[in-house]
């Protein structure tokens, strides 16, 4: 023995232990992350689909009910507008008729109507009518 100092000498046995764990180490750690990146990526890639179908469904929603309010509000004004077209039909046609009924008790001989047309419109706008 010397008595100076002598380097450690590996065990070449204990090296390739050491190199096989180190190798497993790596190996497993590679594996968990690329593990974790494709759980993460799954998640996220899900979410993202989750999302775009809940923004899809409420512009459906939106546009779906828009278009029911513009239906509704057309139709009520068209509604509106053939009530008021025939009311004024009427009120034109109610007027003119009493006017022709006036006129024709006025002078007679100054209409084109037939008579028997002015007693039928009379017995029918004003009831109480003397047929005189």
């Amino acid at each position: 023995m010397s008595a100076g100092f002598e380097p450690a000498r590996e065990d070449p046995k204990r090296y390739g232990v050491r190199l096989v764990v180190v190798v497993v180490v790596v190996v497993v750690v590679v594996v968990v992350v690329v593990v974790v990146v494709v759980v993460v990526v799954e998640v996220v890639v899900v979410v993202v689909v989750v999302v775009v179908v809940v923004v899809v469904a409420v512009v459906v929603v939106v546009v779906v009910v828009v278009v029911v309010v513009v239906v509704v509000v057309v139709v009520v004004v068209v509604v509106v507008v053939v009530v008021v077209v025939e009311v004024v039909v009427v009120v034109v046609v109610v007027v003119s008729v009493s006017l022709s009924v006036w006129l024709a008790g006025l002078d007679r001989s100054s209409l084109l109507i037939n008579e028997s047309v002015i007693r039928a419109v009379k017995a029918h706008f004003i009831p109480v009518y003397d047929a005189s």
